[in-house]
């Protein structure tokens, strides 16, 4: 269904600032080439990158995000005498989240 909508969304775009601006046919033919080709752009450029940022997301998920978070509150307590409490708010949630499952998602 995403692969569908995100393949349409030039169009989608296009109506959208045509209903919005009402644009002329040469301004709505120039805003579609532009559009095209930033979509063009974010399909090839930012798409991968997404897909990269869940997948390592889900690796993390599965294997427990506690333990990354113990990591970077360990790093930073080597890094400075004492972390902030921003910082040990964070592991705090980090550690609570962990302990929640996928299943408990809607």
């Amino acid at each position: 269904m995403v692969r569908v909508g995100y393949g349409q969304v030039d169009t989608l775009a296009g109506w959208m600032a045509h209903e919005y601006f009402d644009l002329e046919p040469l301004q709505r033919d120039d805003f579609s080439r532009r559009f095209e080709r930033l979509h063009a752009w974010h399909r090839r450029e930012q798409l991968p990158e997404y897909a990269r940022f869940l997948a390592e997301a889900k690796i993390r998920a599965q294997r427990g995000m506690a333990a990354d978070g113990v990591s970077a509150l360990d790093a930073m307590k080597t890094a400075t005498a004492t972390p902030s409490p921003a910082l040990e708010r964070i592991i705090e949630a980090n550690t609570l989240l962990s302990g929640i499952g996928f299943e408990s998602a809607g």
